[in-house]
């Protein structure tokens, strides 16, 4: 089952019947012992049987042998992308992939995080280091899309990477082995705000007028800038811009 539950069956092939009345004895119950295929069981998943064909005759007794089989472990439930778990700034969680399904990437197994893009600009790290396999990681913009950021040794065998937020985008992680490696990972998400802004420096503001004799004329504002800031910005009278430059900004 999709739990990891289950029970198994054991066919016995029966090519000669030998004289009536034998049986197969799991303990529990016995079996007519029939030419073709006789079924013993069901079995809980983990339990051990051992299976003796037993006739009127203890001289054609005998022990068919002992049988145990145990179902694999259920796949993480972020398996698949679809089913991407949550994950966000400052997040730490441990897993495995040894269970999951090889998607993609590599030809390991994988599993998949989401994380909801934060402010415009911020950095994200997501890190592996610290699993205990080789690891792989890669940074996808949606599920099946185009890859943002991928790293495989960055700490060691293990991977870390770091990419530029653009505010609304829904990000997956996929995390899986390098290779065909699988294991326990240690998964950790940190995001550092973009540096604030550098503001200009004015340093004075000074009306320059230009009249003529009739009274008519014009005027501009000199604006003397000691620091010009963080490169783009400008003056804006309403009308037009200007460069916020270091000196002295004409306006007008």
């Amino acid at each position: 089952n999709g739990d990891g539950t289950g029970t198994y069956t054991v066919d016995i092939v029966v090519s000669d019947a030998g004289d009536e009345g034998s049986v197969f004895d799991d303990g529990t119950a016995t079996y007519a012992v029939v030419a073709g295929t006789v079924t013993v069981g069901p079995y809980d998943s983990g339990d051990s049987v051992t299976i003796e064909l037993t006739a009127l005759d203890a001289a054609c007794s005998s022990t068919v042998g002992t049988f145990e089989f145990t179902c694999p472990e259920p796949a993480p439930a972020n398996d698949l992308c679809d089913n991407a778990e949550a994950i966000a700034c400052g997040d730490s969680v441990i897993g495995s992939t040894a269970n999951a399904t090889d998607t993609n990437g590599t030809a390991a197994p994988d599993v998949f995080y989401s994380l909801s893009g934060t402010a415009n600009g911020e950095e994200i790290t997501v890190s592996l280091c610290g699993s205990s396999f080789d690891t792989f990681l890669l940074v996808y913009d949606s599920c099946g899309g185009v890859v943002i950021a991928n790293n495989d040794d960055e700490c060691g065998t293990q991977s870390e990477l770091t990419f530029t937020s653009e505010g609304s985008t829904t990000y997956i992680i996929q995390v899986e082995g390098f290779g065909f490696n699988s294991g326990d990972y240690a998964l950790a998400v940190t995001c550092v705000p973009p540096p604030a802004c550098t503001a200009a420096v004015v340093a004075s503001s000074t009306l320059v007028e230009s009249c003529n004799g009739d009274g008519t004329g014009t005027y501009t504002v000199d604006i003397v800038v000691s620091d010009a800031g963080d490169e783009g910005s400008v003056f804006d009278d309403g009308t037009a811009t200007y460069a916020v430059v270091a000196g002295t900004v004409t306006v007008g």
